[in-house]
């Protein structure tokens, strides 16, 4: 072998180790499988009741699933902390910042039942897409502070 054969395989080889450590550092977060996000255990929160919220962080679960603690003050102090999952079956954040709804006061935070289906155009139906879950309303009173790392949580709620 000629030294720019060589030359040109050794490029190659580098260029291609590149570009797979590139693609491996930036993966996005993938959505967690339904199975994953149904196992969170009980709760004590009810749909459609706001609770008042002291603080609210991102924890990591023992089998790696990332989940949203919330902890609680004022009447609601006495309820224990709750997962909710982070992202839904879709890939979707859970959480949505609610400030324009009066019946949420400032601080607290609600479950709500969602439903979804593909939309209809002129009775035309674009897709069978059907989907049913739970999000969090949250009117915060200083908004939901950015987390470089994520702690480990305790065991979860069975």
């Amino acid at each position: 072998m000629t030294r720019n054969r060589i030359a040109g395989i050794v490029i190659i080889v580098l260029v291609f180790g590149s570009l797979w450590a590139f693609g491996i550092s930036n993966r996005k977060t993938t959505a967690q499988p339904a199975s994953v996000v149904q196992t969170l255990g009980p709760t004590d929160l009810k749909v459609g009741v706001s609770y008042e919220v002291l603080r609210t962080r991102l924890e990591r679960l023992p089998n790696g699933v990332v989940v949203r603690a919330w902890y609680f003050t004022g009447k609601d102090r006495s309820l224990r902390s709750q997962y909710t999952p982070e992202l839904d079956g879709r890939g979707r954040r859970v959480v949505r910042i609610v400030t324009d709804d009066k019946s949420l006061p400032i601080g607290h935070m609600r479950l709500v039942r969602v439903s979804e289906s593909d939309p209809s155009l002129e009775g035309f139906t674009f897709g069978n897409y059907h989907w049913t879950g739970i999000q969090v309303q949250l009117n915060p009173r200083h908004g939901l502070v950015p987390q470089r790392t994520i702690p480990n949580g305790g065991p979860d709620r069975k």
